[in-house]
């Protein structure tokens, strides 16, 4: 049966985008169980919904293809830039790309916009070339595309991730970490945990507690200290800044995990000390990175002084970031 052939030949050619995904993954026949049938089974179900839509084999197999492919691409754009590999909560972002499409198509490389380009044009040749099924079984095909979307979820529920996208791909594959992160966070469940992991937290409405741990909130980009580009720029910019620096119990520069210059949302990075004694070791303890992507924060850092006050914790000053690619550093200080 030609589709059958099609989809065996899509499922072969869908590991070849992860191939050129950076940071390289491993080969498939070193991958685990569950990373290969998060992928083989996610590319089934995009080929069988598609075929049951279009009935053109061709064309779905194409389409299964090439949605790997297209993520790579992107993924690999993000990585040039920000040293991090496309993960589900990007796809945030997508709308972005419409309204603010000079933030991120200049890091398209040209290479990347010819291969779109001949990708779309494919596309549509396909579509249009392809021969469709007289009759295709379009009943069985959504029911094989549905049993297709329970096996890849159970995979990706089985898949043992780390949350580090860089060595999760490394060890599972680009799309299978894809697809498991975009399951997983999409699950009810998930969501519960969350909500009741805040519900439970030293900073919730209901809780109060006798010890309030200190908090210190690390920007990572919005701010830098101007006066480093040169001689040019007054000395006397930055007033408050020096002021916070003069007070703080320990100001200096310290590495944290962001790269690059160019995002379109303030990102953050928080430590939990149960006592300021620690301050003076903060770049050794082991830290609670919170998912604030998921309550989508957008206010800048200033935003958290308030509350900090009301739960009497300890101040805060601002950073400082180097630019042009180069990993920041910043003037963490704990006053």
């Amino acid at each position: 049966m030609p589709g059958t052939v099609i989809l065996l030949l899509a499922l072969a050619m869908s590991f070849l985008p992860d191939a050129i995904a950076l940071p390289r993954s491993a080969p498939p026949w070193r991958r685990s169980a569950a990373a290969l049938a998060t992928h083989v089974f996610s590319v089934a179900t995009v080929f069988l919904l598609t075929l049951a839509i279009s009935a053109r084999p061709l064309f779905a197999g194409f389409v299964a293809v090439s949605l790997t492919a297209l993520l790579a691409v992107v993924s690999n754009a993000k990585y040039a830039s920000l040293r991090e590999p496309l993960v589900f909560t990007d796809l945030s972002l997508f709308s972005q790309l419409f309204r603010h499409p000079r933030m991120y198509l200049p890091f398209l490389s040209l290479p990347n916009v010819l291969a779109l380009g001949v990708g779309v044009a494919v596309f549509v040749a396909v579509l249009v070339l392809s021969t469709p099924l007289p009759d295709a079984p379009r009943g069985l095909l959504l029911a094989g595309a549905a049993a297709c979307a329970l096996v890849h979820a159970l995979a990706a529920r089985a898949l043992p991730l780390v949350i580090q996208p860089d060595a999760d791909q490394r060890l599972h594959g680009f799309y299978a970490v894809f697809v498991a992160g975009l399951l997983n966070g999409l699950r009810p469940s998930t969501a519960a945990a969350l909500q009741t992991a805040m519900s439970r937290g030293p900073f919730s409405r209901t809780a109060e507690p006798a010890v309030r741990p200190d908090v210190i909130v690390i920007q990572s980009e919005s701010f830098f200290d101007a006066r480093r580009l040169g001689a040019a720029v007054r000395a006397d910019l930055l007033p408050n800044f020096d002021a916070a620096c003069a007070a703080a119990i320990q100001c200096g520069q310290l590495e944290v995990p962001a790269w690059g210059k160019y995002c379109s949302d303030t990102k953050h990075r928080h430590w939990l000390m149960p006592q300021m004694e620690r301050c003076a070791a903060m770049p050794n303890i082991e830290v609670a990175h919170l998912a604030l992507d998921a309550a989508r924060v957008q206010a800048p850092t200033t935003a958290h002084a308030a509350p900090a006050r009301d739960l009497g914790q300890q101040g805060l000053a601002p950073g400082r970031q180097t630019l042009r690619g180069k990993r920041p550093q910043l003037a963490a200080s704990c006053a």
